[in-house]
């Protein structure tokens, strides 16, 4: 689904036609040139930017009928909704997004709009789990001097040190008042699954994209 994998041009512009066809999306969905930081994008009453014009890891919709949407292949994808979806949001993670918190700016920008975090419902989709994310220290500093932090975020396997992208996800989340049973997350690891899924890690960075999107519910539906 990403235009910067090296597939034919042609072939990711027919996958998004089939993809938005399958969901009748017109226009297609608002995307956001992926920085790996916490810039949130708050989505305008009809905007009419082009996918990837602006820069940053999350979007927040509460104005338009936009979907809003987000490339991952690896990373976490995090879809947030109010629970009558007025609201909603795309969040990318990758461990420093994560590090910088960039799923709650995603919330925070939700709040903006008088979102209270419990009646916020998420949606974690399939990314690479402790199982295969190996990480230096820098990823292990920069998780630890967090107030989120837990022993349980890391694991030994194999000899090297993993850390858990969606459980530290999951714990900011908390922290900010959603509830646990409000956090509906995959366990399915992109990195484990060649025949399921696109995984930066395994192929060494020559490998596809995923687009997880969300559309905000328009009044009186």
């Amino acid at each position: 689904m990403g235009a910067s994998a090296g597939d034919a041009p042609e072939c990711v512009v027919r996958n998004k036609q089939i993809w938005a066809d399958s969901f009748e999306i017109t226009p297609p969905p608002l995307t956001l040139h992926q920085i790996h930081g916490a810039t949130v994008y708050e989505v305008t009453a009809h905007d009419n930017s082009e996918p990837g014009f602006h820069r940053g890891d999350a979007l927040v919709n509460a104005m338009s009928d936009r979907a809003v949407g987000v490339y991952t292949a690896d990373c976490v994808p995090i879809l947030l909704s109010t629970m009558d979806g007025r609201v909603v949001s795309a969040a990318h993670a990758g461990w420093r997004g994560t590090a910088a918190e960039v799923v709650l700016s995603a919330l925070d920008g939700m709040c903006r709009f008088g979102v209270h975090p419990s009646e916020v419902v998420v949606a974690v989709g399939p990314a690479i789990g402790p199982c295969c994310f190996a990480v230096g220290q820098e990823v292990i500093a920069a998780f630890s001097a967090q107030a989120w932090y837990r022993p349980s975020l890391v694991h030994q396997v194999n000899g090297h040190t993993t850390v858990d992208l969606v459980l530290a996800n999951r714990l900011q989340l908390e922290a900010a008042g959603i509830a646990a049973q409000n956090i509906h997350a995959s366990e399915m690891c992109t990195s484990c699954l060649p025949s399921d899924f696109f995984s930066w890690r395994r192929d060494k960075g020559q490998t596809g994209r995923h687009l997880a999107m969300i559309q905000r519910r328009s009044p009186g539906l």
